[in-house]
């Protein structure tokens, strides 16, 4: 039964934003750039006063494949020395900028021309004539 229910938890909504809250930490505890998972899940292990936390486990907690534990969530903004709410805004505004960028990828028509390859390089001839057929 509890395997069960962990299995429940890991595929909800909320452990999905755990999780990106996680590595959003781990991006902002590098000025933009992610710092290894090695190092942020030490960080983290000390703040929890754990010997340690597998670089593992800190993945399959970003990814939400697993249940993020609420005090690794909390630990993570005390690393950066930030409120969940800052992860929060911060999550929300990386989230955006995607979109944004997505958006204009897909509003850019000659990444929707077959005879591109969506990175605006061309597609040969004979290889556009088989994708059309």
């Amino acid at each position: 039964m509890r395997k069960h229910l962990r299995e429940a938890l890991a595929d909800t909504a909320h452990n999905q934003l755990a999780g990106n809250l996680l590595r959003q930490g781990r991006i902002d505890a590098g000025g933009g750039k992610p710092i290894k998972q090695e190092a942020y899940a030490r960080l983290l292990a000390s703040k929890l006063r754990l010997d340690r936390i597998a670089r593992q486990t800190l993945s399959a907690w970003e990814r939400g494949t697993t249940v993020v534990p609420a005090a690794a969530l909390l630990a993570s903004a005390e690393v950066l020395g930030v409120d969940v709410g800052q992860l929060v805004a911060s999550t929300r505004d990386s989230v955006k900028a995607r979109i944004a960028d997505l958006e204009v990828e897909v509003s850019n028509p000659e990444s929707m021309r077959p005879e591109f390859d969506g990175h605006g390089a061309a597609i040969e001839t004979g290889r556009l004539e088989r994708i059309q057929t």
